[in-house]
This record gives C-alpha cells, sequence and structure tokens, in this order.
C-alpha cells in the first residue's frame, strides 16, 4: 500500500486534481496511524485538517486522539474526543468508537466513575444497533481489564469474538485475541494466553499493524516475566522495544 502511495505521489501534479491528491493523502494518513508512523500520520494531519468537513475531521481527530493516547498523552487524546462527541454530531460506529476509548481512558486515569459513565452509554447504542456489538463489546472488555474486572472482561471478550465470527474485522480480532490473552495469563491459564497471543501476534504481522503487534509482544514479555519466564520475557520484550524504535514510539 505504501509503494503504491509513493508511486501516485510522485505523479506530476498536473495529472492529479486537488480531490484525487486529497484522496491520495488521506489513504496515506490512514496507512501512517495504523502502522503507528507517527511523525507521517501527524504531518499528513496538519495538511487534511484546515479543508476538512465535519464527517472527516471526526475521523481525523479520532486518529490523532490515538497517537495522542499510545505516545502517553492522555488529556489530549481525552479533549480530542470529547470535543468530536460535542462538535460533530456524530453517530453510530464512529460515536460508539468515542465512547468506548473515552471509557478505556479515564480508566487508564483511574477516573472509574467517568469511566463507568461512558461504558453506560455506549452500552446503550448496542441496544440501539445491535450492529455495533463486536466494537463496543471488544473496547468495553479491555476497560473492565484496566479496572481489575477479569471475569467481566473475558464473559465480553468472548461474546465479541463469537460476533467477530459472522464477518467481523481482523483488527478487532486481534485486539479481543490480545486482550483475552492478557486475561488468561492473570488468571494461572498460561498455556491458552500464550496460544492466543501468538495468534493475536499473527494477524498483527499479517496484515501490516506494527503498533499492534509492538503492543502484542509487550504485553506477551510482561506476563511472561511475571510467570517466572524470563528468557522468552526477554525476547518478546526485546522484540517490541526494536519494533517501538522503529516506529518512533519509544
Amino acid at each position: 500500500g505504501l509503494r503504491l502511495l509513493a508511486m501516485l505521489q510522485t505523479w506530476p501534479k498536473e495529472t492529479k486534481d486537488t480531490g484525487s491528491e486529497r484522496r491520495i493523502n488521506m489513504a496515506a494518513f490512514d496507512i501512517h496511524s495504523m502502522r503507528g508512523d507517527f511523525r507521517e500520520a501527524l504531518d499528513l494531519y496538519d495538511v487534511l485538517a484546515p479543508g476538512a468537513g465535519s464527517a472527516e475531521l471526526a475521523r481525523l481527530d479520532l486518529a490523532k486522539a490515538r497517537i495522542h493516547a499510545e505516545k502517553g498523552q492522555t488529556l489530549e487524546a481525552v479533549a480530542l474526543l470529547e470535543r468530536i462527541l460535542s462538535e460533530y454530531g456524530v453517530d453510530g460506529p464512529m460515536r460508539a468508537s468515542v465512547l468506548c476509548r473515552l471509557s478505556k481512558l479515564f480508566a487508564n486515569l483511574g477516573n472509574m466513575a467517568r469511566s463507568r459513565e461512558y461504558q453506560d452509554l455506549a452500552l446503550k447504542m448496542v441496544d440501539r444497533d445491535p450492529g455495533l456489538m463486536e466494537c463496543i463489546l471488544g473496547n468495553l472488555a479491555m476497560t473492565r481489564l484496566l479496572s481489575g474486572d477479569s471475569e467481566k472482561a473475558e464473559e465480553l471478550c468472548r461474546r465479541a469474538l463469537e460476533t467477530n465470527r459472522y464477518g467481523g474485522n481482523l483488527k478487532h480480532k486481534a485486539q479481543l485475541l490480545g486482550a483475552l490473552s492478557i486475561i488468561c495469563m492473570r488468571t494461572c491459564r498460561e498455556r491458552e494466553g500464550m496460544e492466543l497471543s501468538s495468534a493475536a501476534a499473527e494477524i498483527h504481522r499479517r496484515s501490516g499493524n506494527l503498533q499492534g503487534l509492538c503492543g502484542v509482544l509487550g504485553n506477551t514479555g510482561t506476563m511472561l516475566a511475571r510467570s517466572g519466564r524470563l528468557e522468552p520475557a526477554l525476547e518478546a520484550l526485546s522484540e517490541a522495544l526494536d519494533m517501538a524504535r522503529k516506529i518512533g514510539n519509544a
């Protein structure tokens, strides 16, 4: 994908109109933000945001919020997500994703009351649109895991994975498998946890999601270290650190 975009970007300007160049830049932004190429993605954000309508700006800000969150800039991510809710009038999958991310970020901040508020709003959306179930349940499973409720997190994960069987997207599936692997590790089911982690890592490798792969390897290494398996833990963490450096996240 990046090679094709590079070819398109080098075409003479007279062969591209404003609309086609914008579509090329948007495609490049999506690929770089998914891969974890944060510098390139943020440079493209600065190009795209000034001419964006409300729907496109919401999409750009959602990706930028994820970048802030991945870089540890939680408050900046929260501000962007709350702006999406208040200013852009989003609904459907976009609103569900924003609510779930806010729930997770407030859980990271230790503000479980605010996290639960956003969880409840997201769950109400499932009642209105069952098609959102996979996205919402998967995200809320991770939030429950952060709050220490492993039993509920596992229930939500498995429900979301069951939904994912019927045509769900691979990125969600990898995230769910990664979350479930952590739950298994924490509840002394190491073998199952490692199998799930390997499955999640394989999906991320095949799809070129370096950021997701880095996260899975980091979580795997941490869990292995906690269980006393220091040699494979060091191997996983070293690979995660090398990858983080390559994508500019360490």
